[in-house]
């Protein structure tokens, strides 16, 4: 049988061909699949696993509206531009919408659909007033006169919660509709696009707590299809939204750099208002937006959000865990900043990690480095640290404090007041082979005023601008833009004209009657003729009164570019939008700063500001210029402009104004300094010497309890009248007085004291507590004077010290306690002399009843 299984050479050695099957060719439509699923694959951003947003509190798509309608804290904090919004949530009708004045986000709850189409109405009649006049005006935008425009679209959540259904409405559709929202419903005014075609910027932004290096980029997304397409047989759907079902319907393109500036300033403050009304840290978030005609930027959607838990204290300190920590096991501890080992109680300040690296960032951003320091700003645990090292972190925890008041007077936006301090970062935006080590510059603009010289003003279109309290000073310096409220003030020098003007028409028309010209012409002035002069004079100024200070960084002292070819350009707009102008103007005063001069500069100089109408109006204004010195830039963000380099509009320090500033303020101020400088330099600086036992024998600062004279000699005393209160009850018992043993300079007293009663003898041991402690110091400082048998007792009542030292202060008040005594001992001697007979002890049985003693 086992034959049956055997094989032959030949079978083993004989070989199957392989039949290989023949290469799948790629048609043409399946390529083209294949590269619009890559396409759509870098746009969607869907999300890990289908389940991912289930565990947060944030979603995106309808439910991000969610989050900003039903936050907390107020929606005033957020300055985007939102378009009108109308959402339903548990059947409460929630309305948002920018403020157009302040730019502010805006939220109400008591409201209906009525009050949301009143609010989209409005905004389309105040366009028209704003650019009906306008030659680049597009009039197809006009819903009232083209009503198949685009007006309202509709979104709503899909099966998946990161994605929006969405249909668009017309203007003419709109008035036929009968709307009810339901739960987890949205309505938007539909924003048309700059390009007249549906255009979408979608934003990757890393936030702070993202721990990825790559630098914010986005996508530029638009439609193929125009906005007013003639066909027909497209819907308007279609044409105004970016269909992702549709093959090659539109097309993409990145972006990267500057030009996402404006668009990351608005997602830095979503996510930091998300972020304080609930308990995620986002580390990446997308965002969509879109530009209208006007070129304002308009947030309306989340595509997608990466975040985590938010730790709470209890979870990072382990309370709850009944693990001790290592300085409750541990008798010394080491200070963390100066690293001295220190007694547990004399190192009795506890901060966390987080202020100590607050402390080193902004020593770095003083340009001051410590060494040997490394904490993380996201560990709060607790560390002990010494009373001097805690007065050097509250000192510059304080300056931090002021830094940030400072740079509020300086109007230099801060970009989160929780954030005090630099983070330790790799920069997204800077130049590739830059030096760390750069120059760094201040250039001051103190706005003083604008002077109206007496016009009107009047917008673009030509109309009168009657409300003068909403006007609003701008003007661009590189990217930054700054923005100034104007107050109204009176100008008298018109009201003089005035009345001159009066006056002397007053004394022509004298001066003619007196000649005797009868010419009627020539003397009669109508009546109001000299106020119908004056009626188109404006008597209103301008008030500004504010400064604002930018920094920038060179390479070196020579900034002759910067100087030379800067332009700044400045406007007098209505709100807070830069588009929406009614005077405008431009300088280069800068070009008048000394180059490569490191000290304060300063100059006065005027900005013609230009109306529609060819007049103009007059900016007074103060610039100055200042060098500090090199700083290190290394983790600061720069964008090149002119052979200069600036940050990020929220960088600022502690330095303060040079004099020639100072000046603007005060002019007596440079005599003032001078002076100051002479003062400081005759007083001599503090050092302090001392060794690593003096420090750790270093008081507690924060401790300020009065001290006795005689807190020492107190336990001692309280002793010695323990030990009379327990002898007394002897002296009724026995007839024999027992008294305790006197040393030898009181036994020639002792005759005398033998003749009063317990009482009188419980008076004399029982004096206050300052006169004892003053005889047992005294006895104290005779101590090596005295006989061994006063020695004896005094070691027996714990009195005696060897290390007792003579000092003035002693002496004094030794001199002072022996007149005292001397005075009490005659006291005794007279009372014993005028005593007829010794008077026994009396027992107990022979005094007298409690209540008659």
């Amino acid at each position: 049988m086992a034959d049956t299984f055997l094989l032959t050479e030949a079978q083993i050695t004989q070989k199957k061909p392989v039949q290989l099957s023949p290469p799948k060719i790629e048609t043409e439509a399946e390529k083209k699949e294949r590269h619009w699923q890559q396409i759509l694959n870098k746009i969607l951003f869907n999300p890990p696993n289908d389940d991912y947003y289930q565990k947060w509190p944030i979603k995106p798509g309808i439910f991000f509206y969610k989050a900003l309608a039903l936050g907390k804290l107020p929606t005033e904090q957020i300055r985007v531009n939102i378009p009108e919004s109308v959402m339903c949530f548990e059947q409460t009708y929630i309305l948002m919408y920018t403020d157009p004045t302040t730019g502010q986000l805006m939220r109400k709850t008591d409201i209906g659909y009525q009050d949301f189409e009143n609010k989209v109405h409005q905004f389309h009649e105040e366009y028209l007033k704003r650019h009906v006049k306008d030659d680049r005006f597009d009039a197809r935008t006009n819903v009232f006169t083209n009503q198949d425009n685009p007006y309202i679209i509709s979104r709503g959540q899909t099966g998946q919660d990161w994605n929006m259904s969405k249909a668009v409405y017309t203007f003419r559709q709109q008035k036929e509709r009968k709307v009810q929202l339901d739960n987890n419903k949205l309505e938007q005014r539909f924003v048309i696009s700059r390009v007249m075609k549906a255009t979408i910027v979608r934003l990757v932004f890393y936030t702070k707590n993202s721990k990825s290096s790559h630098a914010n980029y986005g996508y530029r997304i638009m439609n193929v299809m125009e906005l007013y397409d003639p066909n027909p047989k497209k819907s308007i759907t279609n044409k105004t939204t970016i269909n992702t079902e549709q093959q090659n319907s539109f097309t993409i393109q990145q972006i990267k750099g500057v030009g996402l500036y404006e668009y990351e300033k608005v997602c830095e403050q979503i996510v930091t208002y998300l972020e304080k009304n609930y308990p995620v840290r986002i580390k990446t978030g997308v965002f969509d937006f879109l530009q209208d005609p006007e070129g304002r930027i308009w947030l309306f959607n989340c595509k997608q959000l990466i975040m985590e838990n938010a730790i709470s204290m209890s979870e990072i300190q382990g309370v709850g865990q009944g693990k001790k920590t290592l300085d409750q096991l541990t008798c010394s501890v080491y200070c963390k900043l100066c690293g001295i080992i220190f007694k547990k109680d004399d190192a009795s300040k506890t901060l966390t990690y987080k202020l100590l690296w607050e402390l080193v960032q902004h020593l770095k951003k003083r340009n001051k480095y410590l060494t040997n320091i490394k904490v993380s700003h996201l560990s709060t645990r607790p560390c002990r640290v010494c009373d001097v090292c805690y007065m050097l972190i509250v000192g510059e925890h304080e300056l931090v404090e002021i830094e940030q008041k400072f740079a509020i007077a300086q109007n230099i936006p801060l970009g989160d007041a929780i954030i005090r301090v630099p983070m330790d970062s790799k920069p997204k935006h800077r130049p590739a082979l830059l030096n760390e080590q750069l120059y760094q510059w201040r250039l001051l603009f103190y706005l003083e005023m604008v002077d109206l010289q007496g016009k009107k003003l009047i917008d673009l279109n030509g109309n009168p601008v009657t409300d003068l309290k909403n006007i609003v000073l701008q003007y661009r310096l590189h990217q930054s833009k700054s923005s100034f409220k104007t107050h109204i003030i009176k100008d008298d020098n018109y009201q003089t004209l005035k009345s001159n003007k009066q006056q002397t028409s007053q004394s022509q028309q004298k001066q003619l009657r007196f000649s005797g010209i009868e010419r009627s012409d020539s003397i009669d002035i109508p009546e109001g003729q000299i106020d119908d002069q004056f009626a188109q004079v404006n008597d209103e100024n301008l008030k500004l009164n504010v400064i604002r200070v930018h920094y920038f960084f060179s390479e070196t002292t020579d900034i002759e570019k910067f100087l030379s070819e800067t332009e700044i350009k400045m406007r007098l707009c209505q709100g807070s939008e830069w588009v929406n102008y009614v005077a405008e103007g431009s300088t280069k005063t800068i070009h008048h700063f000394k180059n490569s001069q490191m000290g304060g500069q300063r100059h006065r100089a005027q900005v013609l500001l230009f109306f529609a109408n060819g007049h103009y109006c007059i900016l007074n204004l103060q610039v100055g210029l200042f060098c500090d010195g090199q700083y290190n830039t290394g983790k600061l963000n720069l964008y090149k402009y002119n052979n200069v380099y600036f940050p990020d509009d929220n960088y600022y320090n502690c330095n303060p104004f040079p004099p020639e500033w100072m000046e603007i303020f005060d002019p007596q101020y440079v005599n003032m300094h001078n002076t100051f400088e002479e003062q400081v330099k005759e007083i001599e600086a503090y050092s302090p010497k001392c060794t690593k036992h003096e420090l750790n024998q270093m008081i507690d600062f924060n401790k300020y309890k009065e001290t006795t004279k005689y807190k020492a000699v107190k336990p001692k005393i309280d002793a010695k009248k323990r030990d009379i209160q327990s002898a007394a009850p002897q002296y009724g018992s026995n007839t024999q007085q027992v008294l305790p043993k006197l040393p030898q300079s009181a036994k020639k007293y002792s005759n005398t004291m033998r003749q009063f009663d317990e009482q009188q003898l419980l008076q004399h041991y029982t004096l206050e507590e300052q006169d004892i402690g003053e005889l047992l110091f005294e006895e104290k400082k005779q101590n090596k004077k005295m006989s061994k048998e006063d020695r004896e007792f005094y070691e027996q009542h714990n009195l005696y010290d060897e290390e007792a030292e003579d000092s003035q202060e002693d002496q004094e008040l030794n001199l002072r306690l022996n007149k005292q005594i001397q005075k009490s001992m005659k006291q005794f001697d007279n009372q014993s002399q005028q005593s007829n007979s010794v008077r026994p002890i009396r027992s107990a049985q022979q005094l007298p009843p409690k209540g008659h003693r």
